[in-house]
């Protein structure tokens, strides 16, 4: 059975039906799945999973009414299997981005993968040499960014490709200068593709698997040589040979989730690097994000703005993203519609954001490549401190080969109030001079930050000092 796009419901109304429905309510919905889970298709399950998780409050019954349809499914199912990971993973995993919430999730894949696939064919051809990467898709994001970066810059004479399981012209091109072959995995299934990649493989010294994780417990059942290069958490997948990711730590090695994972911090092209913010009399008293706006639909995120901007009529807030989620906030706290605004879907938010003062971070997931964005351009990003971050100036702080030359970002960019909010993002938007005093401390910041190179990557992938757990 295959989820068909086409054939899948719109779920835009499901938030609006969900803020009408109670969490008694809920639980019987999902009660009534379990009793039915053998009845329960695909479809259903998405709708019922979508409902559960518009809070967080159903996670936990969420995540095991998933893994009690995957349980029950039979292997030949798969493709419909490998097709529901991705949907979940791409919509309902998007609400919960913490460490936790992916170990949980991939760990329902990786052992129901595991318990089916007792016995690997793999056989890598005795001529084989070099490195393949897959992406999922061939498109330039945060993740094939520094990819392209360091191969690039490679002086190792190493054979290298990328897979991916679509084609693309411009992705193909830019391969093609840097004399690295594109793979565009064939077939009508994803089932069919991720077999071609495994075909592929048996041709190469190292299989890399970049980013998101999504099918790679699949994938790793069957391909022993397969290494994981990933920029964001670290769910318990099994047999990966290397996990490879940027810690913010200045270990070599940290153990994660029974993995250990060698630490690579690649470089990146910023596309600010050198570029300076508009005039001051321009975006005095803005304040924006940059990131994808699940990550800012927050209760406590709001709750900051409304503070910040109910006292302070001459501020305003901008945003981007897909789809307006400001108009609930602003009807909960009370806030000035016109002190808001949504500037849609951009494809160059890296220069949408020399039009602010300031940028205000999240409470989750933090602003990542954009936040480097903002730092080369001297744009301050204010923060709030929290017991677990991820991907935040803390982190880049800790990473620092030495911090002594650096200032502390939690010294002069940081808030652990309401009240130290409103008091640090106020002066920071209208006071130029406290601006730019914090912009270039945190430019000398991402200027630090370790940058390495391709043959540190390859390092890390014939390193033998260490294998994962």
């Amino acid at each position: 059975m295959n989820i068909s796009i086409k054939a899948q419901p719109d779920f835009s109304e499901i938030p609006n039906l969900s803020q009408n429905l109670q969490s008694q309510d809920i639980v019987k919905l999902l009660n009534a799945a379990s009793i039915n889970i053998e009845k329960l298709n695909p479809l259903q399950l998405l709708y019922v999973v979508e409902l559960a998780t518009f809070t967080s409050e159903h996670k936990a019954q969420a995540f095991a009414l998933i893994k009690l349809f995957i349980e029950t499914r039979p292997f030949q199912e798969l493709n419909m299997l490998l097709q529901l990971e991705m949907h979940l993973a791409s919509r309902m995993l998007k609400k919960f981005e913490n460490q936790e919430s992916y170990a949980e999730f991939y760990s329902i894949f990786d052992t129901f993968y595991k318990s089916r696939i007792v016995n690997s064919d793999f056989e890598r051809d005795s001529t084989a040499s070099g490195i393949l990467f897959f992406v999922h898709s061939p498109v330039f994001l945060a993740h094939t960014n520094p990819l392209f970066q360091i191969l690039e810059n490679r002086t190792y004479d190493l054979k290298v490709s990328i897979a991916s399981l679509s084609s693309s012209d411009v992705f193909t091109r830019e391969c093609d200068r840097l004399n690295v072959e594109f793979i565009p995995l064939q077939g009508d299934t994803v089932v069919e593709r991720l077999r071609q990649l495994e075909q592929h493989a048996t041709q190469y010294e190292h299989l890399v698997w970049q980013c998101m994780p999504a099918y790679l417990s699949y994938v790793s059942a069957r391909i022993p040589i397969i290494n994981w290069w990933s920029f964001k958490f670290n769910p318990p997948i099994s047999n990966i040979k290397k996990c490879i990711t940027s810690l913010p730590s200045k270990d070599e090695f940290v153990e994660i989730n029974d993995n250990v994972w060698h630490n690579f911090s690649p470089t990146f092209n910023l596309k600010n690097k050198n570029k300076t913010p508009v005039e001051w009399r321009k975006r005095k008293g803005v304040l924006g994000a940059f990131c994808r706006e699940e990550l800012i639909d927050d209760e406590r995120y709001w709750a900051t703005l409304s503070q910040l901007l109910s006292s302070n009529a001459d501020l305003s807030f901008q945003y981007c993203g897909r789809s307006e989620i400001h108009e609930k906030w602003v009807r909960k706290f009370g806030i000035n519609p016109d002190q808001i605004k949504f500037v849609g879907w951009l494809s160059n938010p890296q220069q949408e954001m020399l039009n602010v003062a300031a940028i205000l971070d999240t409470f989750t997931i933090r602003h990542g490549m954009m936040g480097a964005e903002a730092m080369a351009s001297g744009i301050p990003i204010i923060y709030p401190v929290l017991e677990e971050n991820f991907g935040g100036l803390e982190d880049l702080y800790k990473r620092l080969p030495d911090p002594d030359n650096i200032d502390d970002p939690r010294e002069y960019a940081s808030f652990k109030s309401m009240d130290e909010a409103t008091n640090l993002i106020r002066s920071v938007v209208l006071d130029k001079s406290l601006n730019e005093k914090i912009g270039t401390k945190q430019r000398q910041l991402i200027d630090a930050f370790p940058k390495e190179d391709f043959e540190k990557l390859v390092a890390c992938l014939e390193c033998k000092e260490l294998k994962n757990a």
